[in-house]
Formats: structure tokens, C-alpha cells, sequence
């Protein structure tokens, strides 16, 4: 009985950390970390990047649950990964260290990483946490002000590449910041289908999107419509991005190989234009999420192999 009682919170809580969601913060380091790097990696210092990004991840998933429970975003209609809270399975107070602790770790190898390449990496890491906090965190709550996409965009394409990349080049580079727009474009998609499929009840709690911004402003269906089409041209617009820094000589020609990841992405934009609205859509947010992962592991080859003919 007790290690059943032991497995059954093992299981809430990894309910509560979402780990399918850790990828949007592995790419991104990944891709700026083995791109344009005249010598072998920093493996320790990989290693530190990864866990300090992830711990950051793990930390903006429980403050975003504790904050969408104490706000009332989430309700027992919500459609989300969320509930653990909502459902009585973890006290909201035990969310909320959980999150402070994971803040920690993540600070901690972030000082690390200070002690190792300089100053720079702390003001990004001091501007990370406040990002991930503030995301629902009152009184800025960007997320429920339609800045949430601008800021996932931002930290988690070209500021998590750009970064990564000083890490191990202790030097700055237009190439990673303009590699990192198709990252994160791609990271920006998984949250604006997760709009997409919450629209009615995030425009019921306020809680502003540019989804719930366009069916505001168009009215609901047509709102619905260009939203749609703004998902289509962050997925396409990944792929066309890629394929210009490659041609003006920004990123090596192995970089194509995310055109293999060109089916998956042309199935999830024929379903979002079926017309699948609410639930269904959980299955755009989770395709998009692992296209994002394939795309960013493909580019990541991509260079690895470049640097080995090079």
C-alpha cells in the first residue's frame, strides 16, 4: 500500500511538471550550442545549460498552474494539460514552493554558467525568471494580456539560442539570432493552437490572446479564421525562413535537413483547416510540440553534420 500511495503523487506530480512540454526549452539550446563553433563543445557546460534551462521550464509550469488556479482561469471545463490543483490532488501552496525551488535550480546552474563564461548570461538569466514568473504572475500577467506570444517567441528562440550559443562561443553573432527566428516560430505555434482550442473560455476569464484579440475584433468565426492562418504561416514561415539563411549563406545547407520534417507539418495544418475547433485541438498542440522538437533535432544535426565536413 505504501508504494502504491508512493507511485499515485509520483504520478500527480508528473502530471504537474509536464514533461512533454520540456523540448521547447532543450531545442532551442541545442540548435545555439553546436552551431558555428570552431571548437569542440563545452560538454559540462552543454550539460548546465540544459538543466538550468529545463529547471526554468519546470518552474513555469507549476507557477502557471498555481497562478491560472488562484485567478480562476482554470475551472473544471478548462481544456488544458492543468488540474492537479483544481482537482485537489496537490495543495496550491505545495505548487507554488515546488515552482520557487525549481526557480532555484534553475539559478543555481545559471551561476554556474556565470562563473564560467561572465555577466552577460546573468542578466539573461535574471530576465528568464522574471519572464516565466510574470507570465500569470500578478501585476504584470502577460500572458493574459496578449504579450504572451511576443514573450515566448522572444525567450524562447532568439534570446535561448543566442544565449546558448555565448555560452560555448563566449562571443556575439547575428547568424544564431537570425537561426533562431524558425525556432522560435515554431515554439510560438504550440501556444497560439493551445489558444486556438481555448478560445471560448479564455475570452469568458479575460484572458486576452491574439486568438481571443482577432474573434474580439472580427467576430468569432472569422476571428477563428485568420487565427488559423496566423498558425499556418508560423509553421510555414519556419520552414521558408530556413530555407533563405541557407541560400544567403547564413545557415549551412545540412540545415535542410528540417525539410524532412515537411510532412508533419503540412498533416497539421490540413487538420487545423478542417474546421476542428475545442478538444480536438489538443491533438494540433501536441503535434506542433513534437514538429517543433523533430524540427529543432533535424537542424541541430544539420550542423553537427557541417561542422564534420568542416
Amino acid at each position: 500500500m505504501p508504494q502504491q500511495g508512493l507511485r499515485q503523487r509520483l504520478k500527480v506530480w508528473f502530471h504537474a511538471l509536464r514533461p512533454f512540454s520540456y523540448p521547447a526549452s532543450i531545442v532551442p539550446v541545442l540548435v545555439g550550442s553546436v552551431a558555428w563553433q570552431p571548437k569542440p563543445l563545452n560538454m559540462f557546460l552543454l550539460l548546465s545549460t540544459l538543466l538550468g534551462s529545463v529547471a526554468i521550464q519546470v518552474g513555469t509550469n507549476l507557477a502557471n498552474e498555481y497562478f491560472d488556479y488562484t485567478q480562476g482561469i482554470d475551472k473544471s471545463d478548462s481544456l488544458g494539460p492543468a488540474g492537479v490543483i483544481l482537482e485537489g490532488k496537490l495543495a496550491p501552496v505545495h505548487v507554488l514552493y515546488a515552482a520557487i525551488l525549481a526557480f532555484a535550480v534553475g539559478a543555481g546552474f545559471g551561476l554556474y554558467i556565470v562563473t564560467q563564461v561572465g555577466w552577460v548570461i546573468l542578466l539573461i538569466g535574471i530576465a528568464s525568471i522574471l519572464a516565466a514568473w510574470f507570465y500569470t504572475a500578478k501585476p504584470f500577467s502577460l500572458g493574459y494580456r496578449g504579450l504572451g506570444e511576443l514573450e515566448v517567441f522572444f525567450f524562447m528562440g532568439p534570446l535561448m539560442v543566442t544565449a546558448a550559443y555565448y555560452v560555448q562561443a563566449r562571443t556575439l553573432s547575428w547568424n544564431p539570432l537570425l537561426v533562431s527566428i524558425p525556432v522560435g516560430l515554431l515554439v510560438t505555434a504550440i501556444l497560439h493552437a493551445n489558444n486556438l482550442r481555448d478560445i471560448v473560455q479564455d475570452n469568458e476569464r479575460e484572458r486576452v490572446t491574439w486568438v481571443v484579440m482577432a474573434c474580439r475584433h472580427w467576430g468569432m468565426k472569422r476571428g477563428r479564421e485568420v487565427s488559423c492562418w496566423v498558425y499556418y504561416a508560423m509553421v510555414a514561415g519556419a520552414y521558408t525562413i530556413l530555407v533563405g539563411l541557407v541560400i544567403i549563406n547564413v545557415a549551412p545547407v545540412p540545415a535542410l535537413f528540417t525539410i524532412l520534417t515537411i510532412p508533419q507539418a503540412y498533416k497539421l495544418i490540413r487538420y487545423v483547416a478542417s474546421g476542428v475547433t475545442v478538444r480536438p485541438l489538443s491533438l494540433v498542440v501536441r503535434g506542433t510540440a513534437l514538429l517543433h522538437m523533430f524540427f529543432g533535432c533535424a537542424l541541430t544535426l544539420g550542423y553537427l553534420f557541417a561542422n564534420l565536413i568542416h
